[in-house]
Formats: structure tokens, sequence, C-alpha cells
């Protein structure tokens, strides 16, 4: 039995229970509502875990199920010809999640860029292992414990809000032993 594809539009969306009205000229000409249709969804992509975004007006390929016009089934998306992005993949969605039950890999022939607003989080459970050329640094918990609390500045500095302490000693509220011009003397 052949499988015929019809175009229409997605016209109404409700993103929570995955139902989708579509438009299907001239099946669907005068209609006061829209039928809804189901969306196949590939192999890989359950529908209770992961969310495809369709958007409202979108063209779309729809076939029906045993061949009955009253029960779409939206099977693609319609290539539109025109305006089509080249040489690029994007996913877009209010949230993107990629889980792997053991290794995820990334790899660019040039670059990664990694954007944020806001805040980009790195957790690793053992270590972070950071690798240049044929240059390595692996961070552990502890490296970054004996990092922070050895770090060095060079230069002027300019402190706000507050008391700054060196070695249990305030650098606003100590004492030296003798007054100047005197010879220099260590805080108290």
């Amino acid at each position: 039995m052949p499988c015929d594809l019809y175009p229409g539009f997605v016209r109404v969306v409700d993103r929570a229970r995955r139902e989708v009205r579509v438009e299907i000229p001239p099946l669907t000409d005068g209609a006061s509502i829209w039928p809804k249709a189901d969306i196949n969804y590939p192999i890989g992509d359950d529908s209770k875990d992961t969310e495809i975004r369709i958007v409202e007006g979108l063209p779309v390929n729809i076939s029906f199920h045993n061949g009955d016009p009253r029960y779409p089934v939206i099977m693609g998306f319609r290539n539109p010809h025109v305006g089509n992005e080249v040489g690029w993949r994007r996913w877009n969605h209010d949230n993107i999640e990629l889980n792997a039950d053991k290794e995820a890999h990334v790899d660019a022939g040039e670059t990664i860029n990694l954007d944020s607003g806001k805040v980009i989080n790195i957790t690793a459970g053992e270590s972070i292992n950071l690798v240049v050329g044929g240059t390595s640094i692996k961070l552990t918990a502890s490296d970054i414990q004996q990092a922070a609390a050895a770090i060095g500045i060079k230069g002027p500095v300019t402190q706000t809000g507050g008391d700054m302490t060196s070695d249990g000693k305030s650098a606003q509220h100590h004492t030296h032993p003798s007054a100047p011009p005197g010879p220099p003397s260590e805080p108290q």
C-alpha cells in the first residue's frame, strides 16, 4: 500500500500533551476546528522524556492512520526550499540535556565555544583534565583547594567594605611599636 504524504501546516500546539492541530488544504477547508494530529517521533526520541519543538505555522508532511483523513499523523517537517541554513545543525529548545551512561565526546576540527549569559559550571566527581598541545594539567579537589589557599596578588590592591587580615593581623587596626620618623617596625 503506498504511503501518500499531504502538505499541511501546524496551527495549534499543546506542548505538555504533545498534541498538534493541523491544517491540510483542501481537506480541512471550511473546518471550524483543525483535526488533532499524532506526531511520528523518530526511534530514540521518546515523547515522554524529550520534546521536539514544534512551532505554529511550520509546514509539515502528513499521512493518515489506515488512510482515514480523520486521523492525521505528522510524518516530518516539509522543506520550504528557500531561506534554508547551510552548514549548521541546530536544536532550539527551552533546555537541552545530553545523557550518556559511560562517555560523551565532542570533537571539533577547529573551535568549541561555550557561551553563557550568566554562569558556566564544570563539575567532576574526581578530576578535570586540561590538555593543550602536549601540556596537560589534572585538577583534583585537593589541587583546587591548594591553589585557592596560595593565591598571590602582585601590584596595587583595592579593597572596600570591611577589614583585611594577614596572618591574623588587621590591616586597619594594627599598631606599630615605634612612631614615625623612627625605624620601620612590624605590626603588632
